[in-house]
């Protein structure tokens, strides 16, 4: 009985270390996800940044754009804000405005992909299932054990009884 007692034990003990490592193995990976999270969400933070600062450097470059159409009319003796020139001036603004917001909205549909990634992010933990075979493993043993011993005993009493 001492051996089969010992049996469980040692599934037991082995049960429980497949579970720690197991264990940690999980609390790993969870902790490399939340870093990938992290990072995710940074960068998706920092292409809206990006997003902003691509727009106001358009919109410069449409204010020094008009600044040179409004001279160059100006020069040529064309009443500013009037007829063809006032439509050259106020489409240069309506296209350049355009080009801004949709380096915005690019940024940001880019920045919304991104953080889907790192919410998408999620690994499964596995301790339980190997804490539950471990158990079970050693339920398993167990009954073999107890089995075994008990064929054992039934065994020797028909032996005893046959040689008397």
């Amino acid at each position: 009985m001492g051996l089969m007692a010992a049996l469980v034990a040692i599934t037991a003990t082995s049960a429980y270390v497949s579970y720690d490592t197991q264990r940690k193995a999980d609390k790993n990976a969870q902790a490399k996800d939340e870093a990938d999270r992290r990072l995710l969400n940074d960068q998706a933070a920092e292409e809206e940044r990006l997003g902003e600062l691509e727009a106001k450097r358009i919109r410069d470059a449409a204010g020094k754009l008009k600044g040179k159409q409004t001279a160059a009319l100006a020069a040529s003796g064309v009443k500013l804000f009037e007829g063809t020139a006032g439509d050259l001036l106020s489409e240069t603004d309506t296209l350049s405005e355009f080009d801004a917001l949709e380096a915005i909205r690019q940024s940001k549909t880019y920045a919304k992909n991104l953080r889907n990634k790192g919410a998408s992010i999620n690994t499964p933990s596995y301790a339980g299932s190997v804490l539950l075979q471990g158990a079970l493993n050693t339920a398993y043993a167990g009954v073999w054990s107890y089995d075994k011993y008990k064929k054992d005993q039934n065994a020797k009493k028909e032996n005893d009884l046959m040689n008397n």
